[in-house]
């Protein structure tokens, strides 16, 4: 009997995780799980329509035990976009062979909708001050987009989270003699240069966040949400507060991690620390330690934590190995639900080092220890009891 209420309830809960009581679900039940990011699964259709080796790729990523892939909803520049203005059909046409192909082999989505941070007003021909204003044509967009692909979407059991954009938090509240601005590309789409009506403030950002989780919820009201948001600066409290460049203490920079996730239903965290430069007032932070600090904090919020991107960086093979697997072992015991390691596909550029992931690189092991630790988390999860 409550095997057979189990299933039932199973079945008739919403596709996709969900979020209750600052816990992470899938099928009515806490789930664990580390995927990928393939960052371009659909932009390179967008730069060739006859691309389908994504088809082979999510068959081969499920098979080696890696269930969902992080991945640009859109097109990066302005440019990359423009079959969406032209043939909006076809444009959802290729997004769809996605979709489907994630469904037909088990794969779970998270579509990150606006990657880039200016692309979008870039398209509208609007400041990136325009992400802070809601009668704007980038809040238009904003709307229209995320309707058109939430509506689309919503049914498919591929969808597992929707997401805003990528590092966002990253360019916000820079002091006035330190303020790197979008590039300026004309032949992608840019304008030919920026003023400071491009600078983005803390403000602005939970302007367009708080607009894009109303736009979803009202198509999708359970499925979880995620900013896509870094970690927070080592500075983001003083330079929000004051302009400044000190560094803030724990108390001000967990402040600043709950109020920049404040809109959405999920903590989103990417790791890339220096483990040898200063984080807090009071010392550095290492990266692994870094993930245990964001658990706590989420754990006490009721909030569960999507590590979007982690991986090792630098151009030292063993120290970035270590730093892989120091990564994994921290997510795995911190009780971190949602991970994605970046970057699976050999398109994406290094100096130094390749750590792009592919089935047969240098890199096809971290593959292996992600579904190792999968493993291990999901039995982990059969052991407990289902939530009431």
């Amino acid at each position: 009997m409550a095997a057979a209420m189990a299933s039932a309830a199973a079945s008739q809960a919403s596709p996709g995780l969900t979020v209750k009581n600052g816990v992470l679900l899938k099928n009515g039940r806490a789930y664990r799980g580390i995927g990928v990011n393939y960052f371009d699964v659909f932009y390179r259709l967008l730069k060739n329509p006859d691309d389908g080796g994504f088809h082979e790729d999510f068959r081969r990523l499920r098979q080696r035990g890696i269930p969902f892939v992080r991945f640009a909803a859109n097109g990066f520049w302005p440019v990359d976009n423009e079959l969406y203005f032209r043939d909006k059909s076809a444009y959802f046409r290729l997004l769809d062979s996605v979709i489907n192909a994630a469904e037909q082999t088990g794969i779970g989505l998270v579509p990150s909708l606006f990657w880039n941070w200016s692309t979008v007003p870039d398209l509208m021909h609007e400041p990136l001050s325009a992400w802070g204003d809601r009668r704007s044509r980038t809040h238009r967009f904003l709307r229209e987009y995320t309707s058109e692909i939430v509506s689309r979407y919503r049914r498919s059991t591929a969808i597992w989270m929707w997401e805003f954009g990528n590092e966002y938090d990253d360019q916000i509240d820079f002091p006035e003699n330190a303020r790197p601005r979008a590039p300026v590309v004309p032949e992608l789409g840019t304008p030919a240069s920026r003023s400071q009506k491009d600078d983005l403030t803390l403000e602005s950002l939970l302007t367009a966040f708080r607009e894009f989780v109303r736009t979803v919820r009202k198509l999708d009201r359970d499925r979880a949400i995620s900013s896509g948001n870094d970690i927070p600066r080592a500075d983001a409290f003083h330079r929000h507060k004051t302009g400044a460049g000190d560094l803030d203490t724990r108390a001000q920079w967990r402040s600043m991690l709950l109020k920049e996730n404040s809109p959405f239903p999920v903590i989103s965290i990417h790791v890339y620390l220096n483990r040898s430069r200063p984080f807090f007032s009071d010392g550095p932070l290492d990266p692994a330690a870094a993930i245990e600090v964001v658990s706590r904090i989420a754990r006490s919020a009721k909030k569960p934590v999507f590590a979007g991107e982690f991986g090792p960086t630098g151009k030292d093979r063993d120290a970035g190995v270590r730093q892989f697997r120091a990564l994994l072992r921290a997510i795995e015991t911190s009780g971190v639900p949602l991970a994605a390691v970046w970057n699976f596909g050999p398109r994406m550029p290094f100096e130094g080092v390749n750590w792009n992931i592919g089935f047969d690189n240098e890199n096809a092991w971290m593959l292996d220890e992600i579904a190792a630790a999968n493993a291990r988390m999901q039995q982990q999860a059969r052991d407990r009891a289902p939530l009431p």
